[in-house]
This record gives structure tokens, sequence and C-alpha cells, in this order.
């Protein structure tokens, strides 16, 4: 998680792998999906408490794909649905 909120911190584009089911409050699935991270809230202590993505593909409505901007994700949860066998891509160069 250190290393995402770096990036992100640093404007730097930063993509992560997860498991889609565990991301968005159910039980663990097979499946796997890719997510923006576009910031990282703190509590009073430092700690990260909320991490805000992008999604581009959250299902259909009338066989249209559903995009969201700027989601919220408590931390734990987010951290909890990240793929341990993916890499955390983080772009060289600021993209903001």
């Amino acid at each position: 998680m250190k290393h995402i909120a770096q990036g992100v911190g640093e404007k730097k584009g930063v993509i992560s792998a997860h498991d889609p089911d565990v991301l968005y409050g159910g039980a663990p699935g097979k499946n796997g999906h890719a997510v923006v991270v576009t910031g990282v809230k703190y509590d009073a202590n430092g700690n990260p408490e909320t991490v805000y993505i992008n999604d581009t593909n959250q299902g259909e409505t009338n066989g249209k794909a559903n995009a969201e901007c700027c989601k919220q994700i408590p931390a734990a949860t987010y951290d909890r649905s990240l793929r341990p066998q993916s890499k955390v891509n983080v772009t060289n160069d600021p993209v903001w």
C-alpha cells in the first residue's frame, strides 16, 4: 500500500490488479480486474483510510458498460482485494 500511496502522491499513474468480488464487498472469486488509483485519504494517525479509484467497467446497464470515477473504497478492502501474483504498475513520470 505504501508504494501505491507514494506513486499517487508523486502524481504518477497507478494501476492495480484486484479480485473484483472482494473489491466490491463479496467473497473471493476467480476473476481479475484492474483499476486506476487517483487518490488516498489518510486518518488522523497518517494511516490510509480510503482509496479513490476510477473503474472503467462495473457491469452493464441496458447493454452499455458502466464506469465510475472517483469511487471510494475503504483502504482495508482495497488492500485485501489486491491480487498478490500481479504487480502494481506505477509510471516513471508524473501524469497529472
